[in-house]
C-alpha cells in the first residue's frame, strides 16, 4: 500500500471524437491532492 501528497501543475484535457478531430479543449488549474496505491502480488 502507498500513500502520499502529489501536486498538479497546470494542465489541459483534451477531446476528440472517432474521427480524430478536436472537439474541446479545457484548461485546469494547479492544485494539490494526493493518492492511495494498492498493489496486490501473488
Amino acid at each position: 500500500m502507498s500513500v502520499g501528497p502529489e501536486y498538479h501543475f497546470n494542465r489541459q484535457y483534451k477531446t476528440y471524437n472517432s474521427s480524430g478531430t478536436q472537439l474541446s479543449t479545457t484548461g485546469v488549474d494547479a492544485s494539490g491532492g494526493g493518492f492511495i496505491g494498492l498493489n496486490w502480488t501473488y
